[in-house]
């Protein structure tokens, strides 16, 4: 049994109360690419985090009380899970209908992701309360089967792929990782139905092209497996469909444009800021 094209997606549902003409509203909190950095860290931007993404150039070391030694005009501290935690927080408060979503690539990083092999990551990205991830190119470093068996233990989100075929069931990992693993997901927002998609990156797991195919996965195409996604979320009631991706800027560009069926598109994988 193969995930992609016999798994279909699940439903959360929820009350139906009528939105129909009315002012209807939905907060998206998206994470990407957090790389196990769990606790914040010091970060010297560059010309291009300065220029072209206009960080500001000076940024005292902010959360101290009394400025450590190494903390100058040109130190930055950023990152952490619980400064995440903390603004999603914030913004769950204040808005009705909130999704968080994640690119993709919280494994590896950082030396808590060699000591722990993801449990801190899965563990922690469940306790800001994730929605669902999409399964990115890092998830799989230490392998499918520490993915499958970190996710089984730790994992309180939905794991989102449509394009990952996990064919090979002589591989033990494969059945478990087919079942964690759905194509795509409806969630019901207090009546607004937000189909989601997930689109897993290609390029950058050699060893899906590897004669072996140690991982034994099939990619299928984006082409083929977003329209068929939009299809049966649309028939499931989907208001909204969104394409949640780890494939990199140009390919959701490129799908963006070519694709019809998902009216909106959230990516990871090349550290872009747009």
């Amino acid at each position: 049994m193969a995930l992609a094209g016999c798994t279909l997606p699940t439903a959360i549902t929820g009350s139906e109360p009528a939105i129909v003409g009315q002012d209807v509203r939905l907060t998206i909190l998206h994470t990407s690419d957090v790389h196990s950095r769990l606790l914040p860290y010091h970060f010297e931007p560059s010309y291009t985090d300065t220029d072209v993404l206009g960080l500001p150039e000076t940024n005292p070391c902010p959360g101290y009380d009394v400025q450590p030694d190494w903390c100058d005009e040109n130190s930055y501290i950023y990152g952490g899970i619980a400064r995440i935690g903390a603004i999603l927080d914030e913004e769950r408060a204040r808005s009705g209908r909130v999704l968080h979503l994640d690119s993709g690539d919280s494994f590896q990083g950082a030396l808590v992701f060699n000591e722990f092999d993801g449990e801190a990551e899965m563990r922690l990205m469940t306790e800001i309360g994730l929605d669902a991830a999409v399964v990115a190119n890092h998830e799989f470093d230490k392998g499918a089967a520490n993915l499958a068996k970190q996710y089984g233990a730790w994992g309180g989100f939905d794991l989102l792929a449509a394009n990952y075929n996990f064919e090979d069931g002589d591989l033990p990992w494969a059945p478990d990782l087919e079942d964690m693993i759905l194509p795509s997901r409806l969630y019901d927002l207090d009546g607004l139905r937000v189909g989601v998609i997930g689109l897993g990156n290609v390029s950058s797991l050699n060893s899906i092209y590897d004669e072996s195919n140690s991982m034994g996965i099939k990619v299928d195409e984006p082409e083929d497996v977003l329209p068929r996604e939009a299809s049966i979320l649309r028939s499931q009631g989907a208001d909204i469909v969104i394409a949640l991706s780890h494939m990199g800027l140009h390919e959701d560009i490129h799908h963006a444009k070519t694709v019809e069926g998902v009216d909106i598109y959230i990516g990871g994988h090349h550290h872009i800021a747009t």
